[in-house]
């Protein structure tokens, strides 16, 4: 988020943003940048359309055989397309049909959303409150829950500062070296490309990756490949 907003003034996650900012355009008389967000909102939806595509035709190895090299892909193309054009309208739409694909796979397997902070601040306040809430009867706290909230956050502060760090650099800030900004989104599609494959890493090493479907769910022994 803090990325993209420096970089290209443009949300690649936050279609709130993007759909505020086109509405502005469309007031103030700017059509093309209305149609920049209109195409930045299409590119977002058709990254999760095609991660819905995939993991209903490849189910559990979707992630391996479309995610990984699709995410890495589009996020480095990116950033080459951008240092070739120095234009930034095919660059984020890239950026922003990735995007869609993280956030589906944050959705369907890790089962939460990475990018919705005040979301999470919400549901760490309430289950805070009814923990000490008398009328609430003081219900169990979910620890689970609470450390999945915590650890999203510290995450998501942890990447904000990174991002601030790497545009410093370009302006003097030695707390990253400068290369990096120029390099920040094909680090970033690599690490998300890098999780995939280690989440579904089981699959990969037992060879059930480029095995069919219908062999993947009944195995000759009559054993499911799960």
């Amino acid at each position: 988020q803090v990325a993209t907003f420096l970089k290209y003034q443009t949300f690649s996650t936050m279609m709130t943003g993007n759909t505020m900012w086109m509405a502005r355009a469309l007031v103030e008389s700017r059509p093309m940048d209305a149609v920049y967000y209109l195409t930045v909102i299409i590119a977002y939806l058709a990254g999760i359309v095609s991660f819905r595509q995939s993991n209903s035709k490849l189910e559990k190895k979707s992630l391996a055989l479309v995610c990984a090299p699709l995410v890495a892909s589009l996020f480095v193309g990116s950033d080459i397309l951008m240092n070739m054009l120095q234009n930034r309208w095919l660059p984020v739409t890239m950026l922003s049909a990735g995007f869609g694909l993280v956030n589906s796979v944050g959705q369907q397997v890790a089962g939460t959303l990475t990018f919705v902070i005040t979301g999470h601040y919400t549901r760490l306040a309430q289950q805070a409150m009814d923990s000490f809430s008398m009328k609430a009867g003081k219900p169990k706290f979910r620890t689970e829950g609470t450390y999945l909230g915590l650890a999203i956050l510290a995450s998501f502060f942890v990447g904000a500062f990174t991002a601030c760090a790497s545009f410093q650099s370009t302006t003097g800030g030695n707390i990253l070296p400068a290369w990096v900004w120029n390099k920040t989104f094909s680090i970033l599609g690599l690490s998300y490309s890098a999780l995939f494959l280690y989440h579904d890493r089981e699959i990969i090493r037992t060879g059930i990756l480029f095995r069919s479907v219908a062999e993947c769910r009944v195995d000759d022994d009559g054993t499911s490949c799960d």
